[in-house]
């Protein structure tokens, strides 16, 4: 299995957000937002699609219990994402959900995305911001948890974020560990 990157480019980043911001279409719309949501809260994917809008929209605090580790979770949200959140789920009923799929249940409900639809909004937004490195669904938790650690270096908050059990397990997660061999081996000479 390849390990996927985080985005380190704070730059990438916004062009990536102002690309997404763009699209006017309803997979447009899903796409920005799962961006967004991925990347200022650092949820799994598994937790992100079945997100209603009633569990972020005119909230301060997101509470959700793990879909992975039946841990029950509280996170501030970020103003700037309860701005984004506010302009993009206009018109939705708190019930809905925020990704919703076009496809029904068996009884005939309507549902959220599938993980795999997830994974190819984030193909295409690894292709819009022409990412050429190893780049999918964790790639937004990812994201969060490298710029919060550049940061603050506060790998402790990031650890319970993440509900790892050492710190080296969150540094080679965020990218970080990799980013020191890195460097260690580009300066390496006999």
């Amino acid at each position: 299995m390849i390990s996927v990157e985080p985005i380190r480019d704070r730059d990438k980043i916004k062009e990536i957000e102002a690309k997404l911001a763009a699209l006017t279409t309803d997979i447009g719309r899903k796409q920005y937002l799962l961006f967004e949501i991925g990347i200022y809260l650092a949820r799994r994917i598994s937790d992100m699609i079945v997100m209603r809008v009633g569990d972020i929209r005119g909230r301060e605090v997101f509470i959700i219990r793990e879909k992975k580790t039946k841990k029950r979770i509280e996170l501030p949200i970020p103003q700037e994402l309860q701005k984004i959140v506010r302009q993009r789920l206009k018109g939705m009923a708190d019930d809905e959900y925020i990704f919703q799929s076009r496809q029904r249940d068996p009884k005939g409900r309507i549902t959220h995305i599938s993980r795999k639809t997830a994974y190819n909004y984030v193909q295409a937004i690894k292709e819009i911001g022409d990412l050429g490195y190893p780049f999918a669904c964790h790639s937004l938790r990812k994201t969060f948890g490298y710029h919060y650690y550049m940061r603050t270096r506060d790998i402790a908050m990031l650890m319970d974020l993440f509900n790892h059990s050492k710190e080296s397990i969150t540094l080679i997660y965020i990218g970080i560990a990799i980013d020191e061999k890195r460097r260690a081996l580009m300066k390496w000479k006999y």
